[in-house]
């Protein structure tokens, strides 16, 4: 036996605007922790330059690294990173979750 509901046109926006909002929330709530995510990821990446001797300068959400004459340029995305030497035209593109290619691709540029 089918049950059948019946709402009034106010209830049935209430429960639509509740829908919409809490989809909003959740989009809000994954927006703010991809930032403390790039944060920290972003704090690891600098320790791991200043270990090197390197001089870091941060330009938005990127990194500029000085070492010697080398430049490299650290490019922080939503979709991963990029790094890549200044003058060359490609850069090597990482996830987030492979920290220890970065790590050694960085090493091998320095």
């Amino acid at each position: 036996m089918k049950k059948v509901v019946r709402l009034t046109e106010k209830e049935l926006s209430d429960i639509i605007k509740r829908v919409i909002n809490e989809g909003n929330i959740d989009r809000s709530t994954k927006t703010k922790d991809f930032d403390v995510k790039m944060d920290n990821f972003q704090d690891s990446v600098k320790k791991f330059l200043k270990g090197k001797d390197c001089k870091v300068n941060q330009v938005g959400d990127d990194f500029e690294v000085h070492s010697g004459d080398t430049i490299i340029q650290v490019m922080f995305r939503k979709t991963g990173i990029k790094i890549k030497k200044e003058g060359d035209k490609f850069g090597k593109e990482f996830d987030f979750n492979e920290m220890g290619k970065i790590k050694s691709e960085l090493n091998k540029m320095l």
